[in-house]
């Protein structure tokens, strides 16, 4: 082909194109905008009902009363503003991209389709009603309820509206800050009793009844706090349905808990379990909750467990010896010139110190009330001898382990009381002469992992009772 046609055809090609540039192009004084966006962002303070049904037809409304969310179908339930937040977060962010379609048989595969997941939102006297989709490249995807027009939406997704109605509901079951209560109540129905009452930050007995201790006696003022905190950090993890109070073992409870707060006074009951769940109720509330018996385990302490369960309470300075006896074997440390020494050879400091550690502050986490306890105290596995600088001596006696292998019987040579103690915290303690000889320690400085006293960090004293039932 000759240049001069090749030339002359490649003009007219770009003529075409420009002609057509030309038709497509707007008007002097006309725009080709994008479609305005199909829903204004929506203010949470100006949204009054959500109603949301899943692409599983579990349907759900949320309705605003007052300054609390409510759920209104399928039943009559406090919403959670934990599980809302993220959602009116969304409702009030929400900004969109392009449109991504506009033929109706894309939407089933977008999941905008008649049968997806489908909300309707009240702000300001405005229902917006819309479905909202998969995400793609970051984008949800979004479709007014009537038109064909799919659109990018951003900031607003399918997970933070994609739940059943029970996931919509309130698991709180403190509504009030539970930590500023000045008074405590703890009782077994038909059993013991203790009140307990806060001057300032000073807890005090304020009346028992039973095995709970007496009024000017020494108890633990640090259950109190390790209650109140426990129960106001508590959540359901699920909902007790089709069983009545009787059944779920509150005719009668285990346990009755009554806060006094600033604002109001709040009554727990304990009642019945199954497997790693426990149930617990608010009096004069329908509702029963479901939590883990983990949870539970630093709320359900009976009066009895206010007992002071001290076992040991030594500051290094005060020690001169420490004998540690585990059937044929023995420990003797002892201090002079400010080092500790064992008759039997060389010693690591480091490794000396943290056993003797172990002293400071040894306390049980429950009372031992079950006459058939197998504690072994009888013949003790160990015993551990502190001598004083003023010439007492106190010995603590350990016995055999809990069924569940975390917890020591143990109670002191002379005392009242056998208690629990974490198995950690004694161990520590069960030291042989080989165990302090120089050489590698088992952890910084020869200390276990744990706090300063053997203990995980943020685990109160007396460490919480073991899981499962409360004992006896």
């Amino acid at each position: 082909m000759e240049k001069r046609t090749l030339i002359s055809i490649a003009l007219a090609i770009a003529l075409g194109l420009g002609a057509y540039a030309t038709m497509r192009s707007p008007q002097k004084g006309e725009g080709r905008a994008k479609p305005p966006r199909p829903m204004p962002a929506l203010k949470p303070a100006d949204i009054s009902k959500i109603d949301v049904t899943t692409a599983k037809g579990d349907h759900t409304t949320i309705e605003k009363r007052g300054d609390r969310w409510m759920i209104t179908a399928p039943a009559e339930w406090a919403a959670d503003p934990s599980a809302l937040k993220p959602l009116l977060d969304g409702f009030e962010k929400l900004s969109f991209g392009d449109i991504v379609t506009e033929k109706p048989e894309k939407h089933a595969e977008l999941g905008v389709g008649d049968h997806g997941m489908r909300l309707k939102v009240t702000a300001s006297g405005t229902t917006y009603d819309f479905f909202l989709g998969e995400t793609l490249a970051g984008f949800s995807m979004f479709r007014l309820a009537g038109k064909n027009e799919v659109w990018q939406a951003e900031r607003l997704f399918l997970y933070t509206a994609n739940k059943a109605p029970q996931d919509w509901r309130d698991r709180s079951i403190v509504d009030a800050d539970i930590k500023d209560a000045t008074r405590l109540t703890v009782e077994i129905p038909a059993g013991s009793r203790i009140e307990l009452e806060r001057d300032d930050k000073t807890w005090k007995v304020a009346s028992s009844s039973g095995d709970a201790p007496k009024v000017g006696e020494p108890f633990d003022p640090s259950m109190a706090t390790t209650v109140l905190s426990a129960l106001g950090a508590m959540r359901a993890t699920s909902f007790v349905e089709g069983k009545t109070p009787k059944e779920a073992g509150f005719e009668p409870p285990q346990l009755i808990i009554t806060a006094d707060g600033k604002s109001k006074k709040q009554v727990f009951e304990v009642g019945g379990s199954q497997a790693d769940d426990a149930w617990v109720r608010k009096v004069g509330e329908p509702t029963i909750y479901s939590v883990k018996k983990y949870a539970l385990d630093r709320v359900q302490y009976r009066p009895v467990d206010y007992r002071d369960k001290t076992l040991l309470h030594f500051k290094a300075e005060e020690v001169t010896a420490l004998r540690v006896s585990q059937g044929k074997d023995e420990t003797v440390l002892a201090q002079k010139d400010g080092a500790w020494k064992l008759p039997t050879g060389a010693i690591d400091q480091a490794k000396a110190k943290a056993v003797v550690a172990g002293i400071e502050s040894l306390v049980g986490s429950s009372v031992v009330t079950d006459k058939a306890a197998k504690t072994g105290l009888d013949r003790p596995r160990a015993t551990v001898r502190v001598d004083l600088k003023d010439g007492k001596k106190v010995t603590l006696k350990v016995g055999a382990l809990t069924a569940n292998q975390s917890d020591y019987y143990a109670t002191l040579e002379g005392g009242k009381d056998i208690v629990l103690v974490k198995k950690f915290a004694v161990d520590r303690l069960l030291k042989k002469p080989a165990d302090l000889a120089p050489g590698p320690p088992g952890g910084p400085h020869g200390m276990p992992p744990g706090g300063p006293h053997g203990m995980p960090p943020g685990m109160p004293p007396h460490g919480g009772m073991p899981p499962g039932a409360m004992p006896k």
